[in-house]
C-alpha cells in the first residue's frame, strides 16, 4: 500500500476522522510541492490552532517523498475550524475530502455551502484497518510493549518492529463497548467478537458510584485509588496464596466481593478505590476476552487500540497484566503510537474511490 498514485489536487491532502468528541485529521505533505506552499507554511507555522486545535510533532510520519502530520480538535469547533479553513483559503481548487465518522454525515452540508467542497464518506472500520496497516508497514516503532506488566509502577516501555510480520493479528477496539477483528491482510478482516463491557462501563459506574464530574476526572481518582479496598483477593478468603493452584494472594477472587463483607470496609472505601477497582474490573475482563480470542484463532499479536486508551496509560498497564497472566507471560499486549488517527489516515488512502458508506 503506497500513497504515490494518488493526485492531492484533485482529492486534497486531508483526510480526517470526525467523531462526537474529537475530530482527527492527517496532513499529507509532499516535498517539492509548490501548489501547497500556503497550506504547508499556515500547518507547520504553530503546534496549535484555534482553541482546541493540536499538532502532535512527535507524530509525524517522514516516507520517501512525503510527510504525514496528525492534528486533532474538539467535535464542538467544527464551526471555527470550517470558518479557519475558509480563511487560509485551504482547500482552493478541491473537489472533495475523504471523511469518515458520523460527522461526515452530520457536517457534509456545511462544508459543501462553507468550502465549496463535497465530503466523500468513507466506511470507518476500513479506514481504521487500512490506516492502521499503513502504518503497522511504514513506521519502524509503531508499535510498543509494557516490559514489565506485572510491576504497575513500572511504566518502562520498549518499540516492537512487526513490519516483517505484520499479518494475521487481532485488533481489539476498546471504546464505549469492544469490537474484536482478525485481520489477516491488508483488506482481509473480520469482526470475531466483541462485548459490552467497555469504556462507557467503567464511566457509567464511575458517574452512578462517585461524584467525578467527566472522563479524566475517573482516571485522576483511579491513580491515587487502593482496588483492593473494593476487591476481594485471594488472600482475604485463604489468609494468603493457594499455592497449589498458582493463585497469589493479591490475585482478585471477586471484583467488590469486599463490598459484602464487614460494614468496616465499606466504611472506610474511598471513591479513588472505587475508580481504581472499576477500571481493574473492566480491564481486566476485556483482557481476558482478548487472550481467549486470540487462542481460539491461533494468533500471537494482539493489538489494544480505540477511544477508552487515549491518555488512559494506567488501563493499557492493566490491560498488559492481564495478557501477561492470561498467556503465562507468552503474549504481550501491544499498544500503538497513532491511536486515534488510523481512520483519518485510512480516510486519506481510499481518497481516489468512490463514496465508500451511505447511510442505510
Amino acid at each position: 500500500m503506497a500513497v504515490s498514485h494518488f493526485d492531492p489536487r484533485r482529492h486534497g491532502y486531508f483526510g480526517a476522522d470526525v467523531g462526537g468528541t474529537l475530530a482527527k485529521v492527517m496532513f499529507y505533505e509532499p516535498d517539492n510541492d509548490t501548489v501547497i506552499s500556503k497550506v504547508r507554511e499556515f500547518v507547520l507555522s504553530s503546534t496549535t490552532y484555534g482553541s482546541t486545535g493540536q499538532r502532535d510533532t512527535q507524530l509525524t510520519v517522514n516516507l520517501p517523498k512525503a510527510k504525514l502530520h496528525f492534528i486533532l480538535f474538539e467535535t464542538s469547533r467544527m464551526h471555527q475550524a470550517i470558518k479557519l479553513i475558509r480563511s487560509q483559503n485551504m482547500l482552493s481548487g478541491v473537489k472533495s475530502i475523504s471523511v469518515t465518522g458520523g460527522g461526515a454525515f452530520k457536517f457534509s452540508e456545511l462544508v459543501k455551502d462553507e468550502l465549496g467542497c463535497l465530503i466523500t464518506k468513507r466506511d470507518e472500520m476500513y479506514c481504521l484497518i487500512h490506516g492502521l496497516n499503513f502504518l503497522l508497514r511504514n513506521v519502524s516503532n509503531e508499535v510498543y510493549y509494557f516490559v514489565e506488566p506485572e510491576d504497575d509502577t513500572n511504566e518502562e516501555t520498549a518499540i516492537c518492529d512487526v513490519r516483517e510480520e505484520m499479518f494475521p493479528y487481532l485488533l481489539v477496539n476498546l471504546g464505549t463497548g469492544v469490537s474484536i477483528l482478525k485481520v489477516s491482510g491488508w483488506d482481509d478482516f473480520e469482526r470475531v467478537s466483541g462485548s459490552g463491557l467497555g469504556g462507557g462501563t467503567y464511566y457509567g459506574l464511575c458517574r452512578l458510584l462517585t461524584q467525578a464530574k467527566d472522563f479524566k476526572a475517573t482516571l485522576d481518582e483511579a491513580v491515587k485509588g487502593d482496588g483492593n479496598a473494593c476487591n476481594m483477593t485471594v488472600g482475604d478468603i485463604y489468609g494468603g496464596s493457594y499455592g497449589s493452584l498458582g493463585l497469589d494472594a493479591n490475585m482478585t477472587a471477586s471484583f467488590f466481593g469486599k463490598v459484602t463483607m464487614e460494614d468496616s470496609y465499606r466504611e472506610n472505601i474511598k471513591e479513588a478505590d472505587i475508580c481504581k477497582a472499576l477500571l481493574y474490573m473492566v480491564t481486566n475482563n476485556v483482557g481476558q476476552i482478548a487472550y481467549l480470542n486470540a487462542r481460539l484463532q491461533g494468533l500471537k499479536n494482539i493489538y489494544f487500540a480505540g477511544n477508552f486508551l487515549r491518555t488512559n496509560k494506567i488501563a493499557m498497564k492493566y490491560l498488559s497484566k492481564a495478557i501477561h497472566f492470561w498467556s503465562g507471560g507468552e503474549m504481550k499486549a501491544l499498544f500503538l503510537h497513532h491511536e486515534g488517527f488510523f481512520g483519518a489516515c485510512g480516510a486519506f488512502l481510499d481518497s481516489d474511490q468512490p463514496n465508500t458508506c451511505e447511510p442505510s
